[in-house]
């Protein structure tokens, strides 16, 4: 079989005094041919491999080259300057390299050799030593807008990209008054992967570059900048609001619209059906209900033998055991909403109840409109049952 006999074998970093330069190891030897004869100021094909673990290992890099031998057959050459080399972590086991040639310039690889890397090529895990580089990468996280008293949560991952993977620690600046950051893993090894939480509350309106800082242990600082900006609350507010007990004299306010905040009597409600969300009645078995006007089983009146072409909005009801008062934004309406429990008092269709029966003073309920918009309301008084003059009073929050 074909030889390659190797007189020199030298491993070692190169230009690393120039900015950017590549890794690079130089390796040289003698070619002879199959008469042992020297193959002199010749150009030959060469392909180098790195092996991992053994002379029979995984090949973790390759390049091929074709240098010229000179006038004592000997070639010298670079490599290590191909995509994947500076990514070796030299600190994981043993690396052999592999040489394959073809001593007549081709890619027809005859000779080959295989040689352990000792302790030379370990510069180059020492020159990676002080060195470590990360990045963020975010799940749509560009520009940020909130209202007041909104927040938001949006998984951030520290990724790794070269040197050691050191631990990073994450802060923020620029936050206004007002507005809070939270992370749910402020530090850890590259790669993690941590939510970020960014809470509105009574910041003042407007713009504000506010920027997300990573820092390794090392000292390496990294930040991702991006502009928060602040709008005005999403949300009405209606307290004491009350409704009526249906009347046989239809003169009862016992209808609601939620985007207005207004009571309507049956007088009204043809005339307003388009923004009415649900209507108030007590019934014999089912007590104080709540029902949208899809599903207004009154029998005081009957709204859909009344104005059979009346509009009949169906908003959809769940419980919730959301504390009524420390909702402040729009987002805290919807969760609330998302995580009710569906009533099962009235027709069901998908995302909730239309009616909502034995209604308690001191409990809490969300709704969704036919708009699409989500309302929270506390029961505060019943009274009088189904008698004339009977009512209910609640405080509410509706999305805008």
């Amino acid at each position: 079989m074909k030889k390659i006999y190797t007189i020199v074998i030298a491993l070692f970093l190169s230009a690393i005094v120039f900015a950017q330069a590549p890794q690079k190891m130089s390796y040289q030897a003698v070619i002879r041919d199959a008469s042992n004869n020297l193959v002199t100021s010749h150009s030959v094909g060469m392909k180098i491999s790195i092996l991992q673990g053994s002379a029979t290992g995984t090949s973790v890099y390759t390049e091929t080259q074709t240098p010229t031998t000179n006038a004592n057959g000997l070639v010298n050459i670079q490599f290590g300057g191909g995509t994947g080399f500076s990514s070796i972590d030299w600190s994981t086991g043993s690396y052999f390299i592999q040489t394959e040639t073809d001593p007549t310039g081709g890619i027809n690889y005859t000779i080959t050799g295989t040689s352990q890397l000792l302790s030379v090529p370990y510069a180059l895990y020492a020159a990676k030593a002080g060195k470590v580089d990360f990045n963020f990468a975010f799940a749509g996280l560009k520009d940020i807008t909130l209202y007041q008293n909104d927040s938001i949560s949006i998984p951030i991952e520290v990724i790794w990209i070269d040197g050691l993977q050191e631990n990073v620690t994450l802060s923020s600046s620029g936050l206004p008054n007002g507005a809070s950051l939270k992370f749910s893993t402020s530090s850890g090894v590259v790669n993690f992967t941590t939510n970020v939480t960014i809470s509105a509350s009574s910041a003042l309106i407007g713009t504000y570059p506010i920027s997300i800082i990573g820092t390794t242990s090392s000292g390496k600082v990294k930040n991702y900048t991006l502009n928060l900006t602040i709008n005005p609350t999403q949300i009405n507010t209606y307290n004491n609001i009350t409704l009526y007990v249906p009347t046989v004299d239809n003169t009862s306010k016992s209808f609601f619209a939620s985007s207005l905040g207004s009571t309507f009597d049956v007088t009204s409600f043809n005339t307003n059906s388009t923004i009415i969300d649900f209507g108030y009645y007590y019934g014999a078995s089912k007590l104080s209900t709540f029902a949208s006007s899809s599903d207004y089983l009154s029998t005081a009146y009957d709204i859909s033998t009344l104005y059979p072409s009346a509009t009949k909005n169906v908003t959809t009801f769940v419980t919730t055991t959301t504390n009524f008062a420390s909702v402040l934004g729009s987002n805290e309406i919807t969760t609330a909403y998302n995580s009710g429990t569906l009533s099962t008092n009235g027709a069901n269709p998908a995302g909730g109840a239309t009616r909502l029966a034995y209604l308690t003073a001191g409990n809490v309920y969300a709704f969704k409109t036919s708009s699409g918009k989500y309302g929270i309301f506390k029961v505060t008084t019943i009274s009088g049952a189904g008698n004339p003059g009977g009512y209910i009073t609640f405080d509410i929050k509706v999305q805008k």
